[in-house]
């Protein structure tokens, strides 16, 4: 008899420790919704309220230290980036004010494509997907081939093509947001009279714009520094071959999306408003 009450006191102390866990793990938990053992959807909302709770109250965007160089003053230290894109680096909160004017159209979201983009640009890559289908280096393969272009001895082709016009302006935006100091320090001038930004270039991929976007910062180039440019130029270039990207964005929402006829209307329509006129 007395081993059998051992026995169920043993046996209550263990379901009283096994218990105390339990809710010692679901406290942490319903913290931390990245924890294993509880899914992120919301499939068991009643069962678990505070984990539902805590995962679909506003975003809390995290800010993460490393070491970086300060888009504000130049210096290569602890950073912390942009809350917003993830992409600026800052040393200081005071170095983050100062620089908010500058940095305000390009903070773009993180998940952007045109991101890798940039990337690329400063890599003398071509971007991978989705950025080479959103911002037109497949539609200019499909529309114009991807053979050598008329004349060309150092196998340019239309994609080269686009990829440096793309790199002089990623370079001019780079050089507009970020300080000419320390390791920002750079001799190459400012062609971007236009203004242009991440956010002027993410709002004309929106619009199916980016031929309008590309002939307006190409006129300002010419306009401003055309007798100063080798007849090479990517800027030349682009007009002297007649380059069309069309539009790359064909769904435009959940339910709409342009027809295979209406991509080409509206190619033929950039390719008369640029070089038929």
């Amino acid at each position: 008899m007395a081993n059998f009450v051992f026995s169920m006191r043993s046996l209550i102390s263990i379901s009283v420790i096994a218990h105390n866990i339990k809710k010692f793990l679901e406290n942490i938990w319903s913290r931390d919704p990245s924890c294993k053992g509880f899914p992120l959807d919301k499939s068991n909302a009643r069962s678990h309220p505070r984990r539902i709770k805590y995962h679909t109250r506003p975003h809390t965007r995290p800010i993460w230290k490393m070491p970086g160089i300060c888009y504000s003053c130049g210096e290569r230290r602890e950073t912390k980036r942009c809350a917003a894109c993830h992409h600026a680096h800052y040393c200081s909160k005071t170095c983050q004010k100062r620089h908010w004017k500058k940095h305000k159209p390009n903070c773009i979201p993180p998940e952007s494509s045109l991101h890798e983009l940039f990337d690329a640009c400063a890599k003398d890559l071509f971007p991978s997907a989705p950025a080479a289908y959103d911002y037109g280096f497949d539609n200019v393969k499909l529309y114009h081939g991807d053979s050598v272009l008329p004349g060309r001895s150092d196998g340019l082709t239309p994609k080269h093509v686009l990829l440096g016009l793309y790199q002089l302006i990623t370079k001019d935006i780079g050089n507009d947001e970020l300080p000419n100091v320390g390791e920002f320090l750079s001799d190459t001038p400012v062609y971007n009279s236009i203004g242009a930004s991440k956010k002027m270039m993410l709002e004309a991929f929106e619009k199916n714009s980016l031929d309008d976007f590309l002939h307006r910062y190409i006129r300002s180039v010419i306009e401003e520094l055309g007798d100063q440019l080798p007849r090479d130029c990517y800027v030349f270039l682009w007009t002297r071959h007649r380059l069309v990207i069309g539009p790359t964005r064909l769904l435009l929402s959940e339910t709409v999306g342009l027809t295979q006829g209406q991509v080409v209307q509206m190619r033929n329509d950039i390719y008369q408003r640029y070089y038929e006129t």
